[in-house]
């Protein structure tokens, strides 16, 4: 079998800038990562990736982010990479690498990959912190819990199973991260990750599994039996455990989620509608686990503010700013909270950017009118929401280049689909989206997308000059290369 050559540099430029953040206990580094490489592709994959991808959790806007960068017809790529703050980060060029980046690093990836899961794949770090890169490599891709099979098609396992395996294995896992705690290249700033991983790994395995198990119809273990006994004791974090952000964010959300459904156990007659606000409001007030409900508090609140709403914060606004008082969050959240309030009282539209209404009454004429006002160009339509998390990934870089790069050539339009119109102009405003802009209300929306076969959010739909559908649907976002192909055919028609 054919390898694929995989030589990566990714080099961590020191030039930093200082952020200042009100009430915070040092100020945050930003170190911009340069990443580049050159992977060569041959027949061992089926389709080789067309980008070189980096996943990681950005504590302070307590969210993923991810940075990408296509691969040109040689394999090469550059990225640029924000950090502010130490944390675990994968990324994916042919098999997943996991890292722990610490703003100032340089870092060099080379090796060999035959496939994503291939024994033959020989990956090395090297850098700054050789030992230690290759250390945390190494901790992530051996850990003795595989909950991979329990996943597999044709597993049929239940969530019980998985129960029986981690009883099993725990004693093991513990004894693991112990060695690795006392493993002289790990860097002092991932044994914090480490903690957080020995502290909350296994309860966390436990109800990722259930969305699965529920999705494949295996029976729910009630909220009372020993599945959830890790969730009822669960430790409060601490300061150190918010390192590993990725896993404090999860447990949280898993939280707030045992809550809830406890909640419908002891108090049957609660109104479905309700229970989200009740669960916040006991949470704001539960000082039983002062960082984990600190925490949670601060996540609910910057959640809302990434859909822009402000109701949550201003109507719990004492009890949140009470319970948060002293800690980090509590300026974060303040900050956060005037720039949305500052979007959405003066969202500032592109100047290339065209706020319009259908003149038709009718939402099954509406696609003709787009087609009849393109005057015979190209059309893409990119069908988006305000809390579409993939939409908004588009909007950062690929949907700017794709717009600049046939700006002139091809008709943008962006149909806003199923959400609060009061976030609507300020999401346009916050990615500085060109084009022309409908909103559909939520009878016109299914109108259209029956229309278009709509998949989900985002769906991309690409009309030709005869005014017919060629695609619609997600593969043919604004960072897929063959998008661009496909527009470029399609204007030279």
């Amino acid at each position: 079998m054919k390898n694929i050559v995989l030589l990566l540099s990714l080099v961590l430029l020191v030039a930093s800038c200082k952020k200042d953040v009100d009430n915070k206990e040092e100020n945050t580094t930003v170190s911009s990562t340069l990443i580049n490489g050159s992977i060569v592709f041959t027949d061992s994959i089926n389709e080789a990736p067309d980008s070189f991808i980096v996943y990681y959790f950005d504590r302070e806007q307590n969210k993923y982010e991810n940075s990408q960068a296509q691969f040109d017809e040689n394999g090469t790529f550059n990225l640029t990479l924000d950090i502010e703050q130490p944390t675990t980060a994968i990324a994916y060029a042919g098999q997943q690498i996991n890292l722990f980046l610490v703003p100032g690093d340089s870092l060099t990836i080379s090796g060999t990959v035959n496939g994503a899961q291939s024994e033959n794949n020989t990956i090395k770090l090297d850098g700054s912190r050789t030992k230690e890169f290759m250390a945390v490599k190494n901790y992530f891709e051996n850990n003795p819990i595989k909950v991979d099979p329990f996943y597999e098609p044709g597993a049929d396992k239940d969530p019980m199973d998985l129960h029986i395996y981690l009883l099993k294995k725990e004693d093991e896992f513990h004894q693991y991260n112990k060695n690795y705690l006392n493993n002289p290249n790990i860097p002092e700033e991932f044994k914090k990750v480490i903690n957080a991983n020995d502290k909350y790994f296994l309860v966390n395995a436990r109800l990722e599994f259930l969305n699965y198990a529920n999705y494949i119809g295996k029976e729910i273990p009630a909220i009372d039996s020993e599945y959830f006994e890790g969730m009822k004791n669960l430790p409060d974090f601490t300061k150190d455990d918010l390192t590993y952000g990725a896993l404090t964010n999860a447990i949280a959300s898993s939280y707030k989620n045992y809550l809830r459904e406890r909640l419908v156990f002891d108090k049957p007659g609660v109104s479905p509608d309700s229970l989200s606000s009740i669960v916040s409001k006991q949470i704001i007030k539960d000082n039983s686990k002062p960082i984990l409900n600190q925490y949670a508090t601060f996540s609910t609140a910057l959640k809302t503010f990434e859909n822009h709403d402000l109701d949550f914060y201003q109507n719990n606004q004492q009890a949140i700013e009470q319970q948060l008082k002293g800690s980090d969050f509590l300026a974060i959240l303040k900050r956060e909270y005037e720039k949305e309030k500052e979007l959405l009282e003066r969202p500032e539209i592109p100047k290339e950017s065209e706020i319009l209404e259908f003149t038709s009454t009718e939402p099954s004429n509406y696609l003709n009118e787009i087609i009849s006002n393109s005057k015979g160009k190209v059309i893409y339509i990119d069908n988006w929401a305000t809390w579409c998390g993939p939409c908004k990934a588009e909007f950062k870089e690929a949907s700017p280049a794709l717009h600049e790069k046939f700006k002139d050539d091809v008709e943008f339009v962006y149909l806003c689909h199923a959400s609060e119109k009061k976030a609507y102009l300020p999401s346009i405003a916050q990615f500085n989206i060109k084009g022309k802009h409908y909103f559909l209300n939520d009878q016109e929306g299914p109108v259209v997308q029956e229309q278009i076969n709509l998949e989900g959010f985002p769906t991309y739909t690409i009309i030709n000059k005869k005014g017919e559908i060629v695609q619609s649907d997600y593969i043919h976002r604004p960072s897929y290369p063959k998008t661009t192909t496909l527009l470029e055919s399609l204007i030279n028609e």
